[in-house]
């Protein structure tokens, strides 16, 4: 993708987001010494500054749109970053946000335990992914996750049943089916939970890496409530996959937390399995790729014994992902029929329909709420119908 970076704007919000990166690696490194050299000594006061060129507000901005108030916050609270030469009404948003995150997730992780707490009590197969995952094994502390929404993974033949256990803890069905999960509505809560059934779409033997996870589950403590996750190496290449279906265009704070699993987590990694899986989703390239771009970007050392890319490669990744991280917030990743045209061949253009258009008969038990599957196959033109109609509407509104 071309990008002018003469443009000025462009240009000022280049020098922001490679600030931010450097943030985040500095909060990496702090968190990295707190656990591995088992000390509470802090850093030099004020180590990492603002630089004086760097745009005040444009700054405040991003870091809204990159969820990285909070990470700001502990920077700062923690005598990393110097709150000199940073406006005073940055510095107390940005404690109001990590303050509002502990609240708003204190709602949050108590409608995902009894989601979890039902599903063992019915013998139903569950593993909590991303948000909940991340503040258990990489920030400890619930304030400095933003979470705009819930995500766990179930079988397709345990959605149905997943779908009502979801109702009956106040979720209501939205009607969104997607190419690998449904969504429901909390209206009191106004927040959004994704029951994913399926990998991404165009990942290499998805099955095949869906049954590597499910053998590998593991659990893990969030605030004195045990919940069931991906292993860290499947954590690991789950956030990479998350990455790449987003055409890299995401906060940052998905970043930090891919490249915290080997930094903060070393220990509990086999790398070995790592590169298994990596090679079954055929991303080991993609993988290398974007660790050795991101330990340049955060300024973080990790070895993960693989072969780096080349020169022009490299080089070529890093622009993409800083000129796409930089549009975060400025321009809209979602455009109906985006994913479709970035479909390479007409073979993958037409698996991509047949997907989107027939989604799991438990798919359409859990948005439309019905009894059972055979209602589900009764509704199935109906979705079709409603699904085509959902994508001319979002055309003609772009022009298109």
């Amino acid at each position: 993708m071309a990008t002018d970076t003469t443009h000025p704007l462009l240009e000022k919000r280049t020098d922001v987001i490679l600030w931010l990166f450097s943030a985040c690696g500095q909060w990496l490194m702090q968190e990295s010494r707190r656990r591995w050299q088992a000390t509470d000594d802090e850093p030099a006061a004020g180590s990492m500054t603002v630089p004086v060129h760097l745009d005040r507000k444009l700054l405040g901005k991003m870091a809204y749109f990159h969820n990285l108030e909070p990470i700001l916050h502990d920077l700062i609270r923690r005598k990393t970053l110097s709150s000199a030469g940073i406006p005073r009404r940055l510095t107390e948003s940005w404690e109001a946000a990590y303050l509002g995150t502990v609240v708003a997730n204190a709602d949050l992780l108590a409608v995902l335990f009894d989601l979890s707490n039902a599903s063992q009590e019915q013998g139903m197969p569950l593993m909590v992914l991303k948000g909940p995952t991340s503040i258990a094994r990489i920030y400890k502390d619930s304030g400095l996750r933003t979470m705009a929404d819930l995500d766990v993974f179930c079988p397709d033949t345990a959605l149905a049943q997943c779908g009502r256990i979801a109702r009956s803890l106040g979720f209501r069905h939205t009607r969104d089916v997607y190419l690998h999960h449904v969504s429901l509505f909390h209206e009191r809560l106004g927040v959004i939970l994704e029951l994913h059934f399926a990998l991404y779409h165009w990942l290499a033997h998805r099955k095949r890496v869906a049954d590597e996870m499910w053998t590998h589950r593991q659990w893990v403590d969030l605030e004195g409530v045990r919940i069931p996750v991906m292993s860290v190496e499947d954590q690991l290449v789950f956030g990479l996959a998350h990455i790449i279906s987003h055409d890299y265009r995401l906060s940052l704070k998905q970043y930090l937390e891919f490249l915290a699993i080997p930094v903060l987590l070393r220990s509990e990694i086999d790398l070995a399995r790592v590169f298994h899986v990596l090679d079954l989703a055929d991303l080991r390239q993609e993988f290398v790729g974007l660790c050795g771009i991101l330990t340049d970007l955060l300024g973080v050392s990790v070895d993960l014994g693989a072969e780096p890319q080349t020169a022009d490669a490299r080089v070529a990744l890093r622009r993409s992902v800083v000129h796409r991280a930089a549009d975060v917030g400025f321009v809209s990743p979602k455009k109906a029929g985006g994913e479709f045209e970035r479909q390479a061949g007409l073979a993958s253009k037409a698996r991509f329909m047949s997907r989107r258009l027939v989604p799991p008969l438990s798919a359409l038990q859990v948005v439309y709420a019905l009894p059972s599957r055979r209602r589900a196959l009764w509704m199935r033109p109906y979705y079709i119908w409603a699904t085509l109609k959902d994508v001319r509407r979002r055309k003609r509104a772009e022009g298109r």
